[in-house]
C-alpha cells in the first residue's frame, strides 16, 4: 500500500490523497460513504454553530482560540492510549478551543485532550508527537473564522487547504459570485492559492499538473461546503443515468425535502499536457462541446434551477483569442444554461498585465 508520505503532494490530486487516506481506514475509494468527506462536512457544521453568535465566539476564544479535530477509526483505543476524556455529544458539548478532538467521521462521540502548549504551532507539534500526524485533521481558528484542512495529516503541510467559514445563502449570494470568489482566492494565479495543492507544474511555460481539473473540482467542493449555510448540501461526482455531474448544490426546503439549486460541470482547457505535449485546438473544441452536452443532460435529469458549464482557461496568453463558447452561445439561451469562463494565469506578472490591459 502506498503511504501518504510517499505521495508527490505537488502533483498528486486530492483524489489520490483521499484514496490513500481511505485505504488507511480500511475503506475502498469507491465506497458509498467517504469518511474523509463526512468528517470534513461534520466538523464544518460544528464550527459554524460555534461561530453563530458573538457570545459563542467569545466563549471559545477565552479558552485558547483554536481547536484541532483528528479523524480516527480506533476511537476507543486512541482515547485510552492518550488518556482523553469521553465526550458523547460534540455539537452541543463543551468548549472546543484549547483541545485536541479525536473523532470518527460521524462525530457521534469523541475523545478530548487538552493541549499542553498555547499556540497552534505547539498543537501541531504535539499531535505529531502523539503519533497522529498522518491522520486527516482540521484545525479551527475561531477569531479568524478559518479552518485548515489536512487531508493526509498535519505532517503533510504541503497538502493543507485553508478556508473561511461563511454564512451565505444562494438567495443572497448568486452562484456566479461564489465561482468568481473561489477563483480569486484559490486558482487565478499560483500566488493566490489558499491551498498548497498545485494547479501548475510550470506556470511560466503554462504547463498544468496532470490532475488540474480534479484538483479544482475538489477545491471548489471544499470552498462551497465551507461558505454556504447548513440548509445547503454540496455533492461531488453525483451519479446520474446520463453520467456523473461534478458539483450539485441542493437546498433544504423542508424536512427531508431538497431542491436542486444548481448543477455545475467543470472543464479545464490547456495549451500543453503535464508532459509538455501541445494540445490540438480541435481537442479543446471537442472538450467544450462534450461539457455542453453533459450539463444540458445533467440539469434536465436533476431538474436543477440552474445549470453551469464552467471552464478554467489555462492556455498560453497568446492562444486565448478564440471564444470557446461561441458555438454554444445561442443554444445556451434556449437551454437556459450558464456558460462561465475563468482565465487562470501561470504567473502573477501575466495576471497583472491582463488587469492593466
Amino acid at each position: 500500500m502506498k503511504s501518504a508520505n510517499s505521495l508527490d503532494l505537488g502533483n498528486s490530486s486530492i483524489e489520490e490523497m483521499r484514496r490513500v487516506a481511505l485505504e488507511s481506514y480500511g475503506e475502498q475509494p469507491d465506497s458509498s460513504i467517504d469518511p474523509v468527506d463526512q468528517f470534513y462536512t461534520r466538523v464544518v457544521r460544528v464550527t459554524r454553530n460555534r461561530l453563530s453568535t458573538e457570545n459563542s465566539i467569545s466563549i471559545e476564544v477565552a479558552n485558547g482560540d483554536f481547536a484541532v479535530f483528528v479523524l480516527t477509526s480506533e476511537l476507543r483505543e486512541d482515547r485510552k492510549r492518550l488518556s482523553a476524556d469521553r465526550v458523547a455529544n460534540v455539537e452541543k458539548g463543551p468548549q472546543l478551543a484549547g483541545h485536541l478532538w479525536l473523532v470518527p467521521s460521524t462525530l457521534h462521540s469523541a475523545g478530548r485532550r487538552a493541549f499542553s502548549g498555547t499556540t497552534l504551532g505547539d498543537a501541531m507539534d504535539e499531535i505529531e508527537s502523539l503519533g497522529l500526524g498522518n491522520q486527516p485533521a482540521i484545525a479551527i481558528e475561531f477569531s479568524k473564522r478559518t479552518i485548515s484542512f489536512y487531508p493526509t495529516g498535519v505532517e503533510a503541510e504541503e497538502s493543507v487547504v485553508r478556508l473561511e467559514v461563511g454564512e451565505e445563502d444562494l438567495e443572497s449570494t448568486p452562484v456566479l459570485n461564489l465561482l468568481e470568489r473561489f477563483a480569486e482566492k484559490f486558482v487565478v494565479t499560483p500566488n493566490c492559492q489558499e491551498s498548497q495543492i498545485r494547479t501548475w507544474l510550470d506556470g511560466t511555460n503554462y504547463i498544468p499538473v496532470k490532475a488540474a481539473e480534479k484538483n479544482i473540482q475538489e477545491l471548489l467542493w471544499l470552498f462551497l461546503s465551507s461558505r454556504l449555510i447548513d440548509n445547503h448540501k454540496i455533492e461531488m461526482e453525483h451519479t446520474l443515468r446520463s453520467g456523473r455531474v461534478d458539483i450539485v448544490i441542493r437546498k433544504r426546503m423542508a424536512a427531508g425535502l431538497w431542491k436542486t439549486s444548481a448543477a455545475v460541470e467543470l472543464k479545464v482547457v490547456r495549451s500543453f499536457s503535464s508532459t509538455g505535449r501541445p494540445t490540438p485546438a480541435a481537442a479543446l473544441v471537442k472538450h467544450i462541446a462534450r461539457g455542453y452536452k453533459q450539463i444540458r443532460e445533467y440539469r434536465k435529469e436533476l431538474e436543477a434551477t440552474e445549470g453551469w458549464l464552467v471552464t478554467y482557461d489555462m492556455r498560453k496568453i497568446d492562444a486565448r483569442g478564440n471564444d470557446l463558447y461561441s458555438p454554444h452561445s445561442a443554444a445556451a439561451v434556449a437551454d437556459e444554461l450558464n456558460l462561465h469562463l475563468e482565465a487562470l494565469y501561470g504567473t502573477a506578472d501575466d495576471y497583472r498585465d491582463s488587469c492593466a490591459a
